[in-house]
């Protein structure tokens, strides 16, 4: 609902730009299974998974960006281009709450090689 809300807030400026566009921050996690939203436990209050809950995220970001673009198309609205993109591998702190196992894990066999393919979040 943020993201409506803030788009709605800036949408006469974009509308007023000769060439606009919006542009979402998604994961290719976004299309790891299950793949979907979970609508009887959209907030995962039920039952929580840390990885679950990224990927849905990241999924109603893909979600919100084609609804967004729908929108504009059927306003009439052709200067605002909408996309989501995946930044690529970035050197984050999202594991920091993630199961102890899976953090030794990842910080013994995963980690030592992975700055090598990732960027730095600044």
């Amino acid at each position: 609902m943020g993201h409506f809300l803030l788009v709605n807030l800036l949408l006469p400026k974009i509308r007023a730009s000769k060439e606009a566009r919006i542009v979402n921050v998604s994961s290719l996690a976004h299309g790891i299974p299950p793949g979907k939203l979970d609508f009887e436990d959209l907030m995962s209050e039920k039952k929580y998974n840390d990885w679950n809950a990224y990927m849905r995220s990241k999924l109603a970001n893909v979600y919100f960006t084609r609804q967004l673009d729908e929108e504009l198309k059927n306003g009439k609205i052709t200067n605002v281009k909408t996309c989501s993109l995946h930044p690529g591998l970035v050197r984050t702190e999202l594991g920091r709450n993630m199961n102890p196992t899976m953090q030794k894990i990842i910080n013994t066999v995963a980690f030592p090689g992975f700055w090598l393919f990732t960027k730095s979040p600044i």
